[in-house]
């Protein structure tokens, strides 16, 4: 893996991603008016894509780190469904089409960009739009922070000028993932990596069980 200029503590980056995650999810299904939770949440997917890019040029093997992805993602439909009773994939299988344009970007096999665009627009990903500027705002600025963040901040700003709703304008407030991504932390966690995997679907399942006996 190439020197990153940037945050590279991968653990402590997912351990904030999956607290914000977690909290934006139980303000979507216990408290849907309250929009700090929501606000808060917005943090989590970009710290997942970022994550993404350095699992990119750090795993032996991209074709088993989409496969733990996709039956992270399989396990997990289910009960998501049930949960935000939605019938969309759930994010695993955009953080899937992640990683497939990293390696699309870093190898330039251009042919594959058609793909990355139809098939999450078409089965309606999670963050299916989003994911698609972030991935090479990550990539091509992974060693430059000052361009990272103008380009993070510009994109964001679009959901503060044209407004849809009240959550367009929580959107915006994904810039507060900047920090944890530009400021080298030496946060000493040390955590099996397959809990970032299976603490997905087992947040779900427990949300699950609460919302059914509530």
């Amino acid at each position: 893996m190439e020197e990153l200029k940037l945050n590279t503590n991968t653990n402590f980056i997912k351990l904030i991603a999956i607290i914000t995650m977690t909290i934006d999810h139980i303000g979507y299904v216990f408290f849907p008016d309250i929009l700090i939770f929501r606000i808060i949440g917005r943090i989590a997917f970009p710290l997942y894509v970022y994550s993404m890019m350095i699992g990119y040029f750090k795993t032996k093997s991209l074709s088993k780190y989409i496969v733990r992805l996709l039956l992270i993602g399989i396990i997990s439909q289910f009960p998501y469904s049930l949960l935000f009773n939605v019938y969309r994939p759930n994010v695993m299988f955009t953080l899937i089409f992640t990683l497939l344009y990293y390696y699309t970007l870093d190898k330039k096999k251009w042919w594959i960009m058609p793909i990355l665009v139809l098939i999450p627009f078409a089965l309606n990903f999670e963050y299916s739009l989003i994911y698609l500027f972030l991935v090479p705002i990550f990539y091509y600025f992974r060693n430059n922070g000052l361009l990272l963040s103008i380009s993070f901040i510009l994109f964001y700003l679009n959901y503060l000028i044209y407004p849809v709703d009240s959550f367009s304008i929580a959107t915006f407030f994904t810039i507060l993932c900047l920090p944890f991504i530009l400021i080298k932390t030496n946060v000493n966690i040390k955590i099996n990596k397959y809990f970032f995997y299976l603490y997905y679907p087992i947040h779900i399942i427990i949300l699950l069980i609460i919302k059914y006996l509530l």
